[in-house]
Formats: structure tokens, sequence, C-alpha cells
């Protein structure tokens, strides 16, 4: 089976992003994680194992878009969670 060559734009993806998808498909393929000036450029080999890649693209793609997202909202959110922990650690009056 044929790998399957990716390039996704560095102004759009950070690095955390892309190896979290990358790590989602490192049990089915070798993975390889390079860059040029402006993208990064995934490689994905399939292991022995692994099923057809001629969706795994597609696929990728959709699950980089999912792990930016993910990455976004966290960061949009970790001063609320930063707050509900903050409060979930404070005494409660008259209990210690």
């Amino acid at each position: 089976m044929e790998g399957v060559s990716i390039r996704l734009r560095k102004s759009i993806f950070p690095l955390a992003a892309v190896t979290r998808t990358c790590h989602r498909y490192s049990g089915d393929f070798r993975v390889d994680i390079s860059e040029s000036e402006d993208d990064w450029l995934i490689d994905l080999l399939p292991a022995a194992n692994a099923s057809s890649t001629e969706t795994v693209e597609a696929r990728f793609r959709n699950d980089a878009l999912d792990d930016l997202l993910r990455l976004q909202v966290q960061e949009q959110s970790r001063g609320v969670a930063e707050a509900l922990l903050r409060a979930a650690l404070q005494p409660i009056d008259g209990h210690r």
C-alpha cells in the first residue's frame, strides 16, 4: 500500500493540533512530521495491518480541524476552568 502525504498550513494549524492528530493515526500508520517555511508536511505510511488509504487524507484533515477546535475551546475556556477549580478548592465557611 502506498502512503499518504498531507500539507497543513502553519498559519492555521499549531504544532499541538498537528501532533494530536498524528497521534490518532500512529496505531495504523508510521507517521512522519516535517516542515517547510509555511506548511507542516505529514507522511502517513501504512503499517502491515492498516486498512485502505483511500479516505485517510480526508479523515486526517477532518480530525486536524477537530483538534484545532478543541485547542481553541480549551484556550478560550481556560479562565472559566481555573475559576471553577479555585472555587472548588476554597474552604466552606465553618468547615476545614
